[in-house]
């Protein structure tokens, strides 16, 4: 039923989802949200705040992870819903970070949502989350490789005193290894999607393809502007700005990535366990 009455909603632009994780004290550790729904009838009543909620001031619905189940339930007391956005108790209050976009707090008091649009069973929510995080992890490459490509543009320019960077060695060198790693992310990232396109389960793919494609996206900003120098500190939409003035941008948004969608401490754990065979650590 949820299939049918989403995802050609989704599919043709017409139904937006944004998540419905992180709180101010559950973050890296989800398991340690509070956002509390409590069952009265066949509704839920949900009260709570959730953070970094981006996309939420243009969403119709939110993908809500709450808990169920005791206080100190852990993974086993979340339950996943399907959210309206505009359903009354909602209160959305934007953030703006250094990169200058937008994300959101969200606030929920008493707001009635249908058991039916519960997803899975009642604290049965982590499983569903699991899958969920392991499919976001899989970053795609192609931002990288569209600044890459735009660096490798600026070196082959002529610059003020009739000089070409990419004649230097030692710029030739730097593009070199960005180009490698920037390879690296666009193979981790066609590994992790043919393993969902034959049904095969992710053991630490996803993850160490997160890693990897978040260090070299915060590493391309910061490589450029030691090549270009101060001129690339020239913000986007500004008179000759090299680059378009991406890496000045980039470099500014770029820690977002190392912790979005889990932090990369963690997902050297998840790592270290699935695919090392380490004991977890307690």
């Amino acid at each position: 039923e949820h299939k049918r009455q989403y995802l050609g909603g989704i599919l043709a632009g017409d139904i937006e989802f944004c998540l419905g994780f992180s709180e101010p004290g559950a973050g890296t550790d989800l398991a340690a949200l509070q956002t509390r729904a409590v069952l009265e009838g066949d509704h839920y009543v949900v009260n709570g705040q959730k953070v970094y909620t981006t996309g939420a001031q243009y969403a119709t619905h939110i993908w809500l992870a709450v808990r169920t189940g005791a206080p100190d339930s852990r993974h086993r007391g979340i339950t996943l819903l399907i959210v309206p956005i505009d359903t009354p108790g909602i209160t959305i209050r934007p953030m703006i970070t250094q990169a200058d976009y937008r994300t959101n707090e969200v606030f929920f008091d008493n707001v009635r949502v249908p058991v039916a649009n519960r997803v899975g069973d009642e604290n049965g929510g982590w499983a569903v989350i699991s899958l969920s995080l392991d499919l976001e992890r899989n970053l795609n490459a192609n931002l990288q490789v569209r600044e890459l490509d735009e660096i490798i543009e600026w070196a082959e320019e002529l610059d003020a005193d009739g000089q070409r960077p990419a004649d230097d060695d030692l710029v030739r060198v730097e593009l070199g290894m960005l180009a490698a790693r920037v390879e690296i992310v666009r193979l981790m990232s066609a590994q992790v999607a043919s393993l969902i396109a034959r049904q095969e389960p992710l053991a630490s793919e996803a993850s160490m393809a997160k890693v990897w494609s978040s260090e070299t996206f915060q590493e391309l900003p910061s490589v450029a502007l030691d090549l270009i120098g101060p001129e690339a500190l020239r913000s986007a939409g500004s008179a000759g700005a090299p680059v378009h003035g991406l890496p000045e941008l980039d470099y500014r948004e770029s820690p977002v990535r190392k912790f979005a969608a889990g932090t990369n401490e963690v997902q050297r754990d998840i790592i270290a366990q699935r695919a090392l065979g380490l004991p977890r650590n307690r």
